[in-house]
């Protein structure tokens, strides 16, 4: 192991109150883009107290819309093998910012104590049964001749026992750093975001860390208080006790006893890098000559990892591992 000395202060540090606490790969993927949400209505309510978003709410409108395709698929077709093949792609691939982004425009957000996380963050019966019965329901749809709206109203019923009713309105209270107990009664989903979010979706772009200028483009946001999600791959030269991601921590200099030098390319190329988890960046530190020195991560696996839920990022690591950035226009 090489002697590394890595800090945990930054020169700007704009993490939120609280961290999530996500139990499968797909809530920790959307928590993450709920991160830098929830820390603007933080900012804007003045809140005293966490603000948490629910990821229930949308886990259940992207578990809904993939099944409100492949069913579609299923009426037009009737190909069973090519439905579940579709499928069998969706269930693998990442939710990303495309699908977040989708779902907020249409449906909103709420916070979580309108629709709460707790049960299904500790169980993944939701997820199983909605999984086996769209199965179930695209042999129905193109062998059976079930009606694809049968199989929708059966998967809605699951949706609903397991994640919680869909609000049409609620109440939103917090407490402000004076110490005064706000409700604001009455609001929906789309108000809820409009108001208190301040994220125009449409500004963002993903952008590939190989752009050169990338690091200094994260940190001009992270600056001006808004945190950044990044796409990485968090299984190398990580250390979850300490909360450090450091290409000097380990030395993956020998493999199998065989001296190696491969490119970020042919990694990539060779799948021995590739996108494993998104992290919120939201702290910086540069060096005496202003070049960003380390990163602020969130991660969304409960304040019990890294250091109460953060990993501090050197900027070597960053170059070799993180994939990409969705980052604000104006900063490009």
């Amino acid at each position: 192991m090489k002697r590394f000395n890595i800090s945990h202060v930054y020169d700007f540090d704009i993490s939120g109150k609280g961290v999530y606490s996500a139990k499968s790969e797909t809530l920790s993927q959307i928590c993450s883009f709920l991160n830098p949400v929830r820390y603007k209505v933080q900012t804007e309510v003045n809140a005293k107290s966490e603000i948490k978003l629910s990821s229930a709410y949308v886990l259940y409108w992207y578990l809904t819309d993939i099944a409100t395709r492949i069913t579609a698929l299923c009426e037009s077709g009737k190909d069973t093998e090519k439905a579940l093949e579709a499928f069998s792609l969706e269930s693998r691939r990442m939710f990303n910012f495309s699908d977040f982004s989708k779902i907020v425009k249409e449906h909103g957000l709420v916070p979580i104590s309108a629709m709460p996380d707790a049960a299904h963050h500790h169980k993944g019966e939701a997820t199983y049964v909605f999984d086996n019965r769209l199965r179930l329901g695209i042999k129905q749809i193109c062998e059976d001749g079930i009606s694809a709206q049968e199989v929708l109203d059966d998967i809605d019923s699951i949706l609903t026992d397991g994640l919680g009713d869909l609000p049409e309105s609620f109440d939103f209270t917090y407490i402000r750093t004076d110490d005064e107990l706000i409700t604001v009664s009455t609001l929906t989903p789309a108000d809820f975001f409009d108001k208190y979010c301040k994220t125009d979706l449409d500004g963002y772009k993903t952008v590939r860390t190989s752009v050169d200028g990338v690091k200094e483009t994260i940190a001009k946001q992270i600056k001006d208080g808004e945190q950044v999600v990044i796409l990485a791959d968090t299984r190398h030269q990580a250390n979850q006790m300490l909360g450090i991601l450091d290409t000097d921590f380990t030395d993956n200099t020998d493999v199998f006893g065989k001296a190696y030098s491969l490119s970020k390319d042919e990694k990539l190329r060779l799948g021995i890098i590739r996108p494993s988890a998104y992290l919120s960046l939201d702290g910086v530190s540069f060096d005496e000559n202003g070049n960003v020195l380390r990163f602020k991560a969130q991660d969304t696996n409960g304040s019990d990892t890294g250091a109460d839920g953060h990993y501090t990022m050197s900027a070597k690591w960053f170059d070799e591992y993180a994939l990409s950035a969705i980052v604000n226009k104006k900063y490009l």
